[in-house]
């Protein structure tokens, strides 16, 4: 659900300001949305309340159907 899936990414933000690290990696990003479902706009949008920075590259999805071929 995306409500999980919400405090999963504040989780992994505050790990990553803990670490000093001000943006989600992109291979983070994929993760999310290979693993859990979590589209890269809810993973920004949950990361930057918590003050972490996404970056989403616009072919995204793109990349994500490429991994798997």
């Amino acid at each position: 659900t995306l409500k999980r899936g919400s405090s999963l990414v504040k989780r992994i933000a505050q790990g990553l300001k803990s670490k000093r690290i001000s943006e989600v990696p992109l291979e983070t990003l994929t993760e999310l949305y290979d693993s859990h479902g979590l589209p890269p706009e809810v993973v920004k949008e949950t990361a930057e309340v918590e003050g972490v920075g996404v970056r989403v590259p616009e072919n995204f999805y793109t990349m994500v159907a490429e991994k798997h071929v």
